[in-house]
Protein backbone atom coordinates (compact mmCIF):
# COMPACT_ATOMS: atom_id res chain seq x y z
CA UNK A 1 0.00 0.00 0.00
CA UNK A 2 1.04 3.86 -0.67
CA UNK A 3 0.48 6.45 1.56
CA UNK A 4 -2.73 8.66 -0.28
CA UNK A 5 -3.76 11.56 2.62
CA UNK A 6 -4.81 11.30 5.97
CA UNK A 7 -6.23 7.76 7.41
CA UNK A 8 -5.65 6.27 3.81
CA UNK A 9 -3.68 4.22 1.62
CA UNK A 10 -3.76 3.19 -1.92
CA UNK A 11 -4.37 -0.53 -2.89
CA UNK A 12 -1.36 -0.80 -5.99
CA UNK A 13 -1.94 -3.73 -8.38
CA UNK A 14 0.92 -3.60 -11.21
CA UNK A 15 1.95 -0.01 -10.17
CA UNK A 16 -1.63 1.22 -10.31
CA UNK A 17 -4.15 2.25 -7.94
CA UNK A 18 -6.43 -0.47 -7.65
CA UNK A 19 -8.76 1.18 -4.74
CA UNK A 20 -7.99 3.67 -1.80
CA UNK A 21 -9.37 2.71 1.43
CA UNK A 22 -9.29 3.65 5.17
CA UNK A 23 -6.88 3.00 8.27
CA UNK A 24 -10.31 0.61 9.09
CA UNK A 25 -8.54 -1.78 7.15
CA UNK A 26 -5.55 -2.24 8.94
CA UNK A 27 -5.71 -0.26 12.25
CA UNK A 28 -8.00 -3.13 14.55
CA UNK A 29 -9.24 -0.49 16.94
CA UNK A 30 -10.38 1.78 14.13
CA UNK A 31 -12.07 -1.24 12.62
CA UNK A 32 -13.79 -2.52 16.02
CA UNK A 33 -15.22 1.46 16.42
CA UNK A 34 -16.37 1.39 13.41
CA UNK A 35 -18.16 -2.01 13.53
CA UNK A 36 -19.76 -0.62 16.45
CA UNK A 37 -20.88 2.36 15.41
CA UNK A 38 -23.11 0.04 12.69
CA UNK A 39 -24.08 -2.26 15.54
CA UNK A 40 -22.14 -5.38 13.58
CA UNK A 41 -21.01 -8.05 15.79
CA UNK A 42 -18.81 -9.72 13.55
CA UNK A 43 -17.22 -9.40 10.19
CA UNK A 44 -16.48 -12.14 7.32
CA UNK A 45 -12.98 -11.31 5.24
CA UNK A 46 -12.82 -12.53 1.60
CA UNK A 47 -8.95 -13.45 1.00
CA UNK A 48 -9.63 -14.17 -3.22
CA UNK A 49 -7.84 -11.11 -4.13
CA UNK A 50 -4.97 -11.16 -2.05
CA UNK A 51 -4.67 -15.08 -3.42
CA UNK A 52 -5.34 -13.51 -7.29
CA UNK A 53 -2.84 -10.99 -6.31
CA UNK A 54 -0.24 -13.82 -4.89
CA UNK A 55 -1.04 -16.39 -7.43
CA UNK A 56 -0.57 -13.78 -10.61
CA UNK A 57 -4.58 -13.97 -11.53
CA UNK A 58 -5.01 -10.52 -10.65
CA UNK A 59 -6.07 -9.29 -14.01
CA UNK A 60 -8.71 -11.82 -14.90
CA UNK A 61 -10.44 -11.10 -11.53
CA UNK A 62 -9.92 -7.62 -12.31
CA UNK A 63 -11.21 -7.15 -15.80
CA UNK A 64 -7.66 -6.29 -17.01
Amino acid sequence: MVEAHACHKHVMISGKVYRTVSDGCWSVPRRLDAMAEQRVARQVLSPMLVKAIRSGNASRFLGL
